[in-house]
C-alpha cells in the first residue's frame, strides 16, 4: 500500500474542439434569401391568396350554446300526487327523471323534424337556385346533425345544448326556440300521462264502487231471503198452530154435540122436559127456572127442551172453529 505523501491530485479540463465549419454567417443567409427570393415571394403570395379565397368563398359557421339545469322539487310538485302509483305506468316523479325525459325529447328525431317543419326552416336553409330540393338531406345536414348537447366540465348536472349555423342570429334564435319547443312537448307529454293515470284511477275506483255495490246488493238479497225464509217458517208455524186450534175446537164441538145428543136422548126417554130441581129428601121436581150450572149433575137433568135447543144452535152455527 502506497504512502499518502506519494499521492497527487490532477485536475483535467476538457476543451471541445473548435470547427469553423459550424459557424453561421449572416452573409451566407442573406445570400440564400437573395438567391431564392422569387420562390419565397411566390410561396408567400400563394398562401396569402389561398387564405383570402377561403375566407371569402367558405361561409363562416357560428355556434350557439345554452345552459340547461334540472328542475327543482317545487317545479314538479304537481307530479308527486297519490294517484300516480299505478302498476304498468312510468310517470317521472323526480327532477332527474323529468330532466332525462326532456333530454330524450331533445334527442328525438321526430320532435326535431316537427320543429323543422313547423317553423318552415326548409326555405331558410335550402339553396333556392338548386332546383329540386331533398328535404330529408337538408334536414339532416343543415339542422339535425348540427344540433347536439354535452355535459358541462364544471358541473355534470348542467347540460350545454349547442347548434351550429351559417348565421349567428339563426343559430341563437333556432336554439332558443327549439329548447322552448322541447320544453312544451315534454310538459304536454307529462300532462297526457297524468290525465291517463287519473282516468285509469277513476276507472279503478268506479270498478271498486260497482263491486262494493254488487256485494252490498247480494248481501241485502241474502238477508231478505233469510228474513223471508224465517218469516215463512214463522207463518207456517202460526198457521199450524191456528189449524191445530181449529181442529181442536172442531173436535171439542163435535164431542160436545155427541154428549148433548146422548143427554138429550136420555132426557127424552126419562121424560124430563125441563131442568130438574133437587129439594130436601132427595125428591126432584121440574122447575121453570133455567139452571145453567148444575155442578157434577148429569147433563140430561137439564131437560130435552134445553138440550134440543142447544143442539139445534150448535149444528146450525156457520163458524165451527170457535
Amino acid at each position: 500500500m502506497k504512502d499518502d505523501k506519494d499521492t497527487q491530485t490532477v485536475n483535467l479540463q476538457l476543451t471541445p474542439a473548435y470547427d469553423q465549419r459550424d459557424e453561421i454567417s449572416l452573409y451566407d443567409i442573406c445570400c440564400i434569401f437573395i438567391k431564392y427570393k422569387l420562390h419565397i415571394i411566390a410561396a408567400t403570395l400563394f398562401f396569402t391568396i389561398a387564405s383570402l379565397v377561403y375566407a371569402f368563398v367558405v361561409s363562416p359557421v357560428y355556434e350557439a350554446v345554452a345552459y340547461l339545469a334540472p328542475p327543482n322539487e317545487r317545479d314538479i310538485a304537481g307530479l308527486n300526487i297519490f294517484y300516480l302509483d299505478i302498476e304498468g305506468l312510468s310517470i317521472p316523479t323526480s327532477p332527474e327523471k323529468v330532466f332525462n325525459k326532456y333530454l330524450m325529447n331533445f334527442y328525438s328525431r321526430s320532435i326535431r323534424r316537427q320543429y323543422f317543419d313547423t317553423n318552415n326552416l326548409l326555405e331558410k336553409l335550402a339553396n333556392k337556385n338548386a332546383g329540386n330540393v331533398n328535404e330529408e338531406k337538408v334536414f339532416e345536414n343543415s339542422f339535425n346533425n348540427l344540433l347536439s348537447f354535452r355535459k358541462s366540465d364544471e358541473d355534470k348536472n348542467i347540460i350545454l345544448p349547442q347548434l351550429m349555423a351559417k348565421e349567428a342570429e339563426h343559430a341563437s334564435l333556432w336554439l332558443n326556440e327549439f329548447i322552448y319547443f322541447v320544453d312544451t312537448e315534454t310538459v304536454s307529454s307529462l300532462k297526457k300521462d297524468v290525465k291517463k293515470v287519473i282516468a285509469l284511477k277513476k276507472q279503478s275506483i268506479n270498478d271498486n264502487i260497482i263491486l262494493v255495490r254488487e256485494h252490498a246488493k247480494k248481501k241485502r238479497f241474502d238477508e231478505i231471503q233469510r228474513l223471508s225464509e224465517k218469516d215463512d217458517i214463522n207463518s207456517r208455524t202460526i198457521e199450524n198452530k191456528i189449524t191445530a186450534l181449529k181442529n181442536k175446537s172442531r173436535k171439542e164441538l163435535k164431542d160436545g154435540i155427541l154428549v148433548l145428543e146422548e143427554s138429550n136422548n136420555i132426557a127424552k126417554k126419562l121424560g124430563i122436559g125441563g131442568p130438574i130441581s133437587f129439594a130436601a129428601g132427595n125428591k126432584s121436581t121440574e122447575s121453570s127456572d133455567l139452571l145453567i150450572n148444575l155442578g157434577d149433575m148429569p147433563g140430561y137433568t137439564r131437560g130435552f127442551e134445553a138440550l134440543s135447543a142447544e143442539l139445534e144452535f150448535l149444528k146450525d152455527r156457520k163458524n165451527k172453529d170457535s
